[in-house]
């Protein structure tokens, strides 16, 4: 349904309504302590809402590949690739609204998997699948985003192995220090440090001369 007058007379009736999750991804929390865990220290969204039973729907932008993930170590669910929907703001539910703090919106940040290890669930890689690489800027950042750099981890080697990526897609040295610092933002738990991760880069493009010859 596409006809917006039809959409408003039907909010304005207070019906319950679901919002299929294909262009956007949801991170839906069941727990007021949840939702306040993530409010405070993950990336943030303008739309978001506040269920009846005091958890919250955290909306992103959706990436390709995502799917839907229900209770991930019993905490997090995700809403995602066209098959998931989450009930839609001011729907009422058992006398109780679901309220939109925000706005709705789709200038929404772009969903990161890498961020549900920073979450203390651990890798997503059966729900997520890189975006293939048929060397377009999105199509590396995306893949890259998908590769999270953690501590005891083998963080080294992924932090790495990002480098050599964007060396091996035509990136020079400084566009890639400039990737790596944004992706560095959101994948890496620690972060590196900004000469970490030139060494890092340093290190990639001195592997490839040394192939040459």
């Amino acid at each position: 349904m596409s006809d917006a007058a039809q959409i408003r007379e039907w909010l304005s009736t207070a019906l319950s309504y679901g919002v299929v999750c294909d262009e956007i991804a949801v991170i839906d929390t069941d727990t007021a302590d949840l939702s306040d865990w993530w409010r405070r220290s993950m990336p943030k969204t303008p739309w978001m809402v506040r269920t009846p039973r005091g958890g919250m729907h955290f909306v992103y932008r959706s990436i390709p590949g995502l799917r839907n993930a229900v209770k991930v170590q019993g905490k997090w669910d995700v809403r995602a690739g066209g098959n998931g929907y989450v009930v839609g703001f001011g729907s009422v539910v058992d006398g109780k609204q679901y309220e939109l703090l925000g706005v709705a919106t789709l200038d929404l940040p772009l969903f990161d998997p890498a961020w549900l290890p920073r979450a203390g669930v651990g890798p997503f890689p059966t729900q997520v699948a890189p975006a293939p690489l048929s060397g377009g800027m999105y199509d590396v950042r995306a893949y890259i985003r998908s590769i999270p750099s953690i501590q005891g981890q083998r963080g080294s080697d992924a932090c790495f192995r990002v480098a050599c990526i964007l060396r091996e897609h035509g990136y020079s040295p400084e566009e890639a220090l400039q990737e790596m610092v944004a992706w560095n933002r959101g994948c890496a738990d620690p972060a590196w440090s900004l000469r970490e991760l030139e060494k890092k880069v340093r290190d990639a493009f001195a592997k490839a001369v040394g192939g040459a010859q």
